[in-house]
């Protein structure tokens, strides 16, 4: 009994340990993507500065270099030592895993402009002994905004930026799926059946109650300094975008007229633009000292 106990604390433990570290590796790479990858090249930053970034995140130095160097050898980043510092530049494959992040956060429903009312139909098929494709195609199917209509039969909107067999070939599962290019009409019934797909009154729910949040920091703003512009912009990504991150990307006209994930958007970006001029002259000051 001892020895479970000691085991199961041990396993508690690394698991609190790693999911710290992919914690800290993604907030990392949003620090990149939000204020180093607009500038011009090389995009890189001093790890001197990533460190007082992190500081007043309430991060601690050791971790944030332990992070840089485990990401580094993950090909996220390359380090060029010079007279001046440390420098991590990012690397494109860093660039690359943002990409399912970036779609859902920053570029939205706009996938969607000039949809022409197609839609992907599929059906899968497996045999028993075949468990462990079959959860990885739903779980891949899912993090593609794939509604599952019945058991083996999932839909979505035909989305122009998504190579869907490739995908499906790149985790060898295409064998199992048979992809079909329908219309659903009239467009009241295709608004109804997107509505039971992604259970859109449960996530009206959750845009309601992070709303009034995120309008009580846009009401806050204008008596930070920089550095707490920085920290709230931060907070702003990593708690605010949750529903952003839950909501599947579906054409605009495929929402009720009151859908909330369209007022909650827009004020999603207001939010980020009066925080960001701020948030940009905090890490001007900090490279400059």
């Amino acid at each position: 009994r001892v020895v479970f106990l000691m085991l199961a604390r041990h396993v508690t433990i690394y698991s609190a340990k790693k999911g710290f570290c992919n914690m800290l590796n993604e907030l990392i790479l949003l620090i990149y993507q939000l204020f180093v990858l607009p500038q011009t090249p090389p995009h890189s930053l001093d790890i001197s500065t990533l460190v007082e970034l992190c500081d007043a995140l309430q991060i601690k130095s050791g971790a944030v270099r332990t992070a840089m160097s485990r990401l580094k050898g993950q090909g996220f980043f390359i380090l060029n030592k010079t007279a001046a510092g440390s420098f991590y530049t990012i690397t494109p494959k860093a660039v690359m895993s943002r990409e399912a992040y970036n779609k859902k956060v920053f570029i939205g429903d706009d996938v969607y402009l000039g949809w022409d009312g197609k839609w992907w139909l599929l059906t899968c098929g497996f045999e028993s002994t075949q468990e462990k494709q079959r959860n990885q195609l739903r779980a891949l199917l899912k993090s593609m905004d794939f509604g599952c209509l019945y058991r083996g039969v999932w839909l979505k909107p035909v989305d122009p930026y998504l190579w869907l067999e490739r995908e499906l070939e790149n985790y060898q599962l295409s064998d199992y799926v048979n992809i079909f290019v329908t219309k659903i009409e009239p467009q009241e019934t295709a608004k109804k059946l997107t509505s039971r797909l992604w259970n859109l009154s449960q996530l009206a729910e959750e845009y309601g109650k992070y709303q009034e949040q995120l309008r009580e920091l846009l009401a806050d703003y204008s008596t930070w300094d920089d550095k707490n512009c920085f920290v709230q912009q931060i907070k702003l990504f990593t708690d605010f975008s949750v529903p952003l991150l839950k909501s599947p990307l579906l054409p605009p006209q495929l929402f009720f007229e009151d859908w909330q994930g369209v007022t909650y958007r827009e004020l999603f970006n207001r939010v980020n633009e009066r925080l960001m001029l701020n948030s940009r002259r905090y890490l001007s000051q900090l490279v400059s000292s």
